[in-house]
């Protein structure tokens, strides 16, 4: 029997939430997963950034929207 299994990431942090907050998750989840992915350009993934995560990411580290636009 074949089985097709999806792994998609969900990112999220609600509107209004503190900046400390967004940058240790950011720092301690998002992007160490977006580098692990990296190293294996063969698994394919589905990610969903949500607005307000993405707004800060653009504002604080651009590269992160850099180096997923390079593993689309």
């Amino acid at each position: 029997m074949d089985c097709n299994f999806i792994f998609c990431l969900h990112n999220h942090q609600p509107v209004g939430n503190f900046d400390h907050v967004f940058e240790w998750a950011y720092n301690d989840c998002y992007r160490k997963t977006l580098d692990l992915l990296y190293q294996y350009p063969e698994f394919k993934f589905a990610i969903h950034n949500t607005g307000p995560l993405l707004e800060w990411i653009e504002r604080h580290d651009p590269t992160y929207c850099d180096i997923l636009a390079q593993m689309v």
